[in-house]
């Protein structure tokens, strides 16, 4: 249960410049948490971080599957890229967060995810106050990741 537990940081909500969403949300839950938190009152919009996908780009889907949710499309921007690497996928954020303004941001990805990408992007922008929640992952729960095949194969890549 430890192990699992380790890759997973989630800390309180704050007041941000912007929410940022990164790409690999594939059942939504990343773009619902942040649709969340910007109707709660804590950043004025979700920036959707998506590379090219099929005929389209990842964050067109995320944005498609936020509206059908009842989402208001007001609370989305998308930040459309050909990153194929969390590290790659910040370093472009970073420099797109800067052109915006953007000081303070709070980052929302799959809570297996979170402590590796915190950490990317503090070695990436410095500069960034970043404080991150994490969303659940239908196949990854810390405490019993090791029960179904792919919790194991997420653990291990992780």
């Amino acid at each position: 249960m430890a192990l699992g537990s380790y890759l997973v940081l989630d800390e309180p909500p704050v007041k941000a410049d912007a929410v940022v969403v990164l790409g690999g949300d594939e059942f939504g839950m990343r773009t619902a948490k942040a649709a969340e938190l910007v109707e709660a009152g804590y950043a004025p919009y979700v920036l959707l971080s998506g590379l090219p996908i099929l005929l389209t780009h990842e964050s067109e889907l995320m944005l498609d599957f936020a509206l059908k949710q009842g989402y208001p499309a007001s609370l989305f921007q998308q930040y459309q890229h050909d990153a194929s690497s969390t590290r790659e996928e910040e370093t472009l954020l970073a420099a797109e967060l800067r052109r915006r303004g953007v000081h303070h941001t709070l980052l929302v990805t799959s809570n297996y995810h979170s402590r590796r990408a915190t950490h990317l992007f503090h070695q990436i922008a410095p500069w960034l106050t970043v404080q991150t929640i994490d969303a659940p992952d239908r196949f990854f729960t810390p405490g019993s990741w090791w029960s179904t095949r792919r919790g194991r194969k997420t653990f291990v890549l992780e």
